[in-house]
């Protein structure tokens, strides 16, 4: 890419670019990247008691439900200890005393003072029906039909989850900015020396601009957020989650009809209740006393005690139409919670959408930051391989790609949490469940038919080439696994063990290459530790070919039944040593004795060199059924290019379902790389 910005290089010293490109390779040297967005399920918990603690701020007018049944539990508490009884007190002053036809006595004033029990209306029974009344309320209010009525204000937690989020991306962004600062430095520089064109230039500053420009933004909303004293009290680390769908909405195969029923029965009767004809009945009890100041002088005063009864008794006849009416009432508060219900359904279903929606998305990124991911190690392993086509330059702005990302990442997560803060917010009782689930993303890039890719090395690659370039090498090409011959030179133990050791960090399978027509005569022991630790290995791979002897004409079946006497036997060391037994053999084999060396070894490499046709293989194949059992093995000298060799690999896949292809070999590879480059050079 630098020798692409620069155009007069020729005209200029060059001393400034090499500056400029040591300067930044010290620096990407000395990089170490952040992990900045984390998938797994860490603090899930910590994520439920965020959603389900009562910290939302119910607005004027809203219906908090909760604070509702703690209400109407407190009416019903206060009317069940309300007996009905009254304490009564009355004085009267006459100013002109006369016979007075109620007490039949003449007197200048009265004192009377006494207690009332009121039984039936606004008494010790209706007292104990408008009990009921709220207590059967409530049973309405939480019934499991209804999803709504929780409309507290969701202002403050809505803040606080975009404020946490905020502290997520602006670290994200102020690692962008110190790869994107120091990029800046060098294309400064390069600019005004005329290596660097103006588009590139431009480019740097508006990755520049941009990420000032959001730092600005997040940073100012959570600096308000701080004034108002809203802040959350502790950071949060966000899980990525799913939805629980039959939590939300039950199961689709369960019918309502049930719970619709049960909540028609409630309210008719609470109903019922409320409209009972004893309800407009009055009776009650009293007990006075009675003090009287007479006009007489003898006696001058009368005191004395009584008791009665009063009842009342509405006389109507409307039972038929009160009848009427608490039944509409009731079919009318029915049709009002139902159809709340049917909203807040709705409302949850678009909601749940959108989030699975924001799902979605968000494994698409995170499926592109894979690519990025992938582009920047062979970026990285190109330092080793090739120092002199590595871009410190390229690196970086592939890292910054890799962190703006992460920012998206961070966004979609973000407005993920606020879609699922709405939803608990419209469900009475989510917070008794576990709506959502931790949600496990891919390791990997999926593909329709994953093809591993395998390289034969011997032990003369070790004496053309340096350990660092060899363990770059494979692992820049991915090469699933490196099947290694460790040859009879003690020489090279030290840089074979280097490379073993190197890959298998890196996560490359290390096979030991057993190439010996010999080997029935040999125990297996015999080749295992001497030069590769057993430790490092993860299969034996033998090559032993008794079709190149010069009896195996009239030898062939005594050839192969020893051979297969002989991998039985391979098979059980392997087997205590924690190994897997795999071979090459040619597409010739007996098939009878290929399907008993498949049964007994992990994998049987059909070597298909110099006929290659697809067709031809395909046949050869197709008469062995297990496919994860088998691999073919091909050789660069029977192609022309390496894009000829992988046109065939993916036709053979295609062909037989065979994913596991070995390459011959790792020496003739990248000589068939150097004559390629070589090429593009003089072009």
């Amino acid at each position: 890419m630098l020798l692409g910005m620069v155009t007069h290089a020729q005209q200029h010293d060059t001393s400034l670019v090499n500056n400029v490109i040591a300067g930044l390779m010290q620096f990407w040297n000395s990089y170490t990247p952040t992990r900045f967005v984390q998938n797994d399920s860490t603090g899930i918990r910590d994520v439920r008691k965020f959603l389900n603690e009562p910290a939302f701020i119910a607005s004027s007018g809203s219906k908090n439900l909760d604070g509702i049944i703690e209400e109407n539990n407190l009416r019903a508490q206060i009317l069940r200890k309300d007996w009905g009884l009254k304490f009564t007190t009355g004085y009267l002053e006459n100013f002109n005393p006369a016979f007075n036809d109620d007490d039949n006595l003449l007197y200048n004033r009265r004192l009377q003072a006494g207690v009332n029990w009121d039984i039936l209306n606004s008494g010790f029974i209706e007292n104990r029906t408008l009990a009921k009344v709220e207590e059967m309320e409530n049973l309405i209010l939480q019934s499991s039909l209804l999803h709504g009525n929780r409309t507290e204000d969701l202002t403050v937690k809505w803040n606080q989850v975009i404020y946490l989020f905020n502290l997520q991306k602006i670290a994200i962004l102020d690692e962008r900015l110190k790869l994107i600062r120091k990029q800046n430095e060098a294309a400064q520089l390069l600019f005004l020396s005329r290596y660097l064109t103006k588009e590139i230039y431009l480019e740097n500053e508006k990755r520049l601009a941009e990420i000032q420009s959001m730092l600005n933004v997040y940073t100012e909303f959570n600096k308000q957020i701080e004034s108002l004293g809203i802040k959350p009290s502790a950071e949060i680390d966000f899980p990525l989650v799913d939805l629980k769908y039959n939590v939300l909405f039950g199961d689709p195969s369960h019918s309502d009809a049930t719970v619709n029923d049960s909540l028609m029965h409630l309210i008719r009767e609470k109903n019922m209740l409320k409209n009972k004809y004893i309800n407009d009945l009055s009776v009650g009890t009293f007990m006075r006393y009675n003090y009287y100041n007479l006009l007489t002088t003898n006696p001058a005063t009368r005191s004395f005690m009584s008791a009665g009864l009063n009842l009342s008794i509405p006389l109507n006849f409307n039972n038929k139409l009160r009848q009427q009416y608490a039944e509409q009432k009731s079919v009318n508060e029915y049709n009002a919670l139902t159809t709340q219900t049917e909203l807040q359904k709705e409302n949850m279903l678009d909601d749940a959408y959108e989030y699975r929606y924001k799902l979605k998305q968000y494994v698409v990124f995170y499926q592109k930051k894979l690519v990025f991911n992938e582009l920047l190690r062979k970026e990285n392993a190109r330092k080793s391989i090739d120092p002199v086509s590595f871009n410190p330059y390229k690196v970086i702005s592939l890292q910054d790609d890799i962190l703006a990302i992460d920012v998206e990442l961070t966004e979609l997560k973000q407005n993920m949490y606020l879609k699922l803060l709405k939803i608990y917010s419209r469900k009475n009782d989510i917070n008794q469940k576990n709506a959502f689930e931790a949600f496990i993303l891919p390791d990997k890039i999926e593909y329709v038919n994953p093809i591993k890719r395998s390289v034969y090395a011997w032990s003369s690659a070790f004496t053309s080439y340096d350990t660092a370039f060899l363990a770059e090498y494979v692992k820049f090409h991915d090469f699933k696994s490196f099947a290694v011959s460790q040859g009879n030179d003690k020489n090279l133990a030290q840089q074979i063990n280097t490379t073993v050791r190197s890959l298998k960090r890196a996560g490359v399978e290390i096979e030991l290459l057993i190439g010996d027509n010999s080997f029935v005569n040999k125990k297996i022991e015999n080749y295992i530790g001497g030069v590769i630790d057993i430790n490092d290995l993860t299969s034996v791979h033998i090559d032993y070919e008794p079709h190149t002897l010069s009896d195996w004409d009239t030898q062939k079946a005594n050839y192969l039944a020893n051979y297969i006497a002989v991998l039985k036997k391979t098979k059980e060391y392997c087997k205590e040593k924690y190994l897997k037994l795999n071979i090459d053999i040619p597409l010739h084999y007996d098939p009878k004795a290929v399907n008993e060396m498949i049964e007994i070894c992990d994998n049987v490499c059909f070597m298909a060199y110099e006929n290659v046709k697809s067709t031809y293989i395909r046949d050869k194949v197709a008469q062995y059924e297990n496919k994860s059992k088998t691999s073919i093995a091909l050789r660069t000298n029977d192609f022309t290019s390496r894009a000829a060799l992988e046109e065939k690999i993916n036709e053979l896949s295609q062909l037989t379902g065979i994913t596991n292809f070995y390459i011959h070999d790792l020496t003739r590879c990248i000589t068939w790389d150097e004559k390629a480059v070589e090429v593009e050079e003089k072009k």
